[in-house]
């Protein structure tokens, strides 16, 4: 699955800065370039590792990444970037809940660990 958006593009000490004109365009370019990492990875070695972060910066990027078709998810094993210490997993500020109902519930994951 190709996508092109519009966006500015330049570097700053060898930093590829990349400015989209909405979160939803910045979103999908970030799926789109993690499922390439991803299924680089499979292509290589037969499976992929992937960290997930969370919070409202993370809403259209995990959207648009469930949306792609492109992606072997069987063969992705995910881990959870961080959670509150002590917090309950069902407590509506836990980001393992968080991650449970906007990527882990819609996809068949090889493994997860939260």
């Amino acid at each position: 699955m190709s996508l092109h958006i519009e966006h500015e593009q330049f570097f700053v000490d060898n930093v590829n800065v990349q400015i989209y004109p909405d979160k939803r365009s910045l979103g999908q370019a970030a799926a789109a370039f993690v499922a390439g990492e991803l299924n680089n990875a499979i292509g290589e070695r037969g499976e992929a590792n992937l960290v997930l972060a969370t919070g409202v910066s993370q809403y259209e990027f995990l959207a648009a990444l469930l949306d792609r078709d492109d992606v072997d998810w069987s063969r992705v094993t995910a881990f959870h970037l961080d959670e509150y210490l002590g917090l309950a997993a069902g407590h509506p500020a836990s980001f393992r809940r968080y991650l449970q109902e906007r990527f882990f519930q819609h996809v068949e994951l090889r493994a997860f660990h939260l």
